[in-house]
C-alpha cells in the first residue's frame, strides 16, 4: 500500500535533494535514486566529477574530449579557441537538447549565465552518411560495494541531415546533432516501433548495430570492453559523492 510515513515505506521512490534520507533509512528499507545524482547526471556536474577525478589520478579520460564550464573556466576556454574551429555550447543544467548550439570561435554572448563548451569532433564515424549516438541503459544496485549493470540492448539515434553536405554549416544543426527533440521536426525523421524495420530509419536498437559495426571490420568486443570501463569509470568517480553523508 502507498504512504506518506517514510517510516512504514519499504520502496521509496524518487529523493529531496535536501534532505539526506539515508540517515535515517532502516535496514529493510531501499531507494529508486541515489541522492546527490546531479554530480553526473548535470552536465556541470559531471564535468566538475571527471576534472576532479582525472586531477586526483594525474590521468586523462579518452572518452571524454575537451571541456570547459564557463564562466569559471573562461580564461582556459580562451587559450584553446585557436586550435579548435567548432565548439559545442549547451546549457550546464540543460535536457533533451534544449538549448545546444554549435558556434565557431567565441560566441557574441553565452546562451545561459553557466554552460559547457566542448570540443566538437569534426570527423565522426557515420552510417549510411548520417551522424549518430549510443544510449545506453545503466543501473547502479549498490555502492558498496559497487555494482553496475549495463543491458544488453540500447538505442541508436540518428541525425536526419547527411554530415558531408553541411560539414562547414553548423547552424544545420539535424545534421550536427543527434537529439530527438531536434531532429523529429524533419520531415525526414522516421521511427517506426516494428521490430522488422529496426535497423532503418532515425532509430535502431544495439541488435542491428553491432553486427553492422562488424560488418565494417570493428573489433566489437573491444569497442564494448571500452564503454563499459567509461561507464565504471564515471560511476566510480562519483560514488563518494553518491554515498555522500552528514
Amino acid at each position: 500500500a502507498q504512504t506518506d510515513d517514510l517510516s512504514q515505506a519499504s520502496l521509496i521512490v524518487g529523493s529531496k535533494s535536501n534532505e539526506d534520507l539515508q540517515n535515517y533509512l532502516n535496514f529493510y528499507q531501499r531507494m529508486t535514486h541515489y541522492l546527490f545524482t546531479q554530480a553526473i547526471g548535470q552536465k556541470a556536474g559531471l564535468h566538475t566529477t571527471l576534472t576532479r577525478f582525472m586531477n586526483y589520478t594525474q590521468s586523462s579520460l579518452p572518452f571524454y574530449h575537451k571541456t570547459f564550464l564557463i564562466p569559471q573556466q573562461l580564461a582556459e576556454f580562451k587559450n584553446s579557441l585557436s586550435k579548435t574551429k567548432f565548439w559545442i555550447e549547451k546549457p550546464s543544467c540543460g535536457s533533451c537538447g534544449r538549448g545546444i548550439t554549435i558556434v565557431e570561435g567565441m560566441p557574441e554572448k553565452f546562451i545561459t549565465r553557466q554552460v559547457i563548451m566542448q570540443e566538437y569532433i569534426r570527423n565522426p564515424l557515420l552510417i549510411h552518411g548520417y551522424k549518430f549516438d549510443l544510449r545506453f541503459y545503466v543501473a547502479v544496485t549498490s555502492l558498496n560495494p559497487l555494482r553496475i549493470y549495463n543491458y544488453n540492448d540500447g538505442l541508436v539515434r540518428f541525425a536526419t541531415e547527411k554530415y558531408a553536405l553541411f560539414f562547414e554549416d553548423p547552424t544545420n544543426l539535424s545534421a550536427h546533432l543527434t537529439n530527438f527533440s531536434i531532429n523529429k521536426e524533419s520531415d525526414k525523421f522516421h521511427v517506426t516501433n516494428d521490430v522488422k524495420e529496426d535497423g532503418k530509419g532515425s532509430k535502431w536498437s544495439h541488435v542491428p548495430f553491432w553486427p553492422f559495426l562488424d560488418g565494417l571490420n570493428f573489433d566489437v568486443e573491444t569497442i564494448k570492453e571500452k564503454i563499459d570501463d567509461a561507464i565504471a569509470t564515471v560511476i566510480f568517480s562519483a560514488r563518494n559523492k553518491l554515498a555522500l553523508q552528514k
